[in-house]
C-alpha cells in the first residue's frame, strides 16, 4: 500500500515540476533567487499537503529502502532542471551549486511548515546565497 501510496506521490510532484520548467526559465542570478522564492511560497501554501507528504516519504525511506528507488528517479528529474536553470542564471559548475542552493532551499520550506510565519518571505537569504555562490554573469 505504501508504494502506491508513493507512485501517486511521484506522479503529482512529477506533474508539479513540469508545470514550474514550464513557466520558468532564470536568465540571472536575481531571476533564480526570485523563482526559488516563489517555488517556496508555493511549496509552504497552494502545494502544503504535497510538500508536507514529500517531506513524510523521504524520512519513510530511511527505515523502507524500498521506497528510495522511486524518490531518486523523481529526485533526478528535478535536479535536471535545477542544473538548467543554474547554467542559464550562469553557473559555472551546476554540479556543485546545486545541492547548496537546493538543501539550503529544502530547509527553508521545512521551517516554514513546522513553525509557520504570516511574514514569510525567503527572498533576501535565497537572493544573497544564489548572488554569492553563482554570481551575476558580465552584461546581464
Amino acid at each position: 500500500m505504501l508504494d502506491a501510496v508513493v507512485e501517486r506521490f511521484s506522479e503529482r510532484e512529477r506533474r508539479n515540476w513540469e508545470e514550474i520548467a514550464v513557466r520558468s526559465a532564470p536568465r540571472t542570478a536575481d531571476e533564480l533567487a526570485l523563482a526559488m522564492t516563489l517555488f517556496a511560497h508555493e511549496a509552504t501554501t497552494t502545494h502544503r499537503t504535497l510538500t508536507l507528504a514529500r517531506y513524510a516519504i523521504l524520512v519513510e525511506s530511511g527505515t523502507q529502502p524500498a521506497l528510495r528507488a522511486r524518490l531518486l528517479a523523481t529526485g533526478a528529474q528535478v535536479n535536471e532542471w535545477f542544473h538548467v536553470w543554474l547554467r542559464l542564471a550562469g553557473s559555472d559548475d551546476p554540479e556543485r551549486h546545486a545541492p547548496i542552493l537546493m538543501n539550503h532551499w529544502t530547509g527553508v520550506v521545512l521551517h516554514e511548515l513546522a513553525i509557520p510565519d504570516p511574514a514569510f518571505d525567503p527572498s533576501e537569504q535565497l537572493k544573497a546565497l544564489v548572488a554569492a555562490i553563482v554570481g551575476e554573469r558580465v552584461g546581464t
